[in-house]
């Protein structure tokens, strides 16, 4: 009996938790300035005019992932998951 309460009452607390977690939250959308310590002026602008070459040879420009979302992922040598990534 006393097993069946315990396991009853952490069901409960789980679904609590779950109800909790996945309420749905109003977001306010407006931003009224960068956050601090964002990058701002000639470092962003920098980064925007990049150019590189991709492995077919074509040119890719920064400047087309202007305003969308874009997920850059660094390696490291010496990190073994990273070098089975590496290209």
């Amino acid at each position: 009996m006393l097993y069946g309460g315990v396991a009853a009452l952490a069901g409960l607390a789980g679904a609590g938790v779950a109800w909790w977690k996945f309420q749905p939250r109003q977001v306010d959308e407006k931003i009224v300035a960068p956050a601090p310590g964002a990058a701002t002026g000639n470092a962003t602008d920098a980064f925007w005019s990049l150019n590189f070459d991709t492995p077919d040879g074509k040119n890719l420009s920064m400047s087309s992932f202007r305003g969308k979302l874009l997920l850059v992922n660094f390696w490291a040598t010496w990190c073994p998951p990273c070098v089975e990534e590496l290209p």
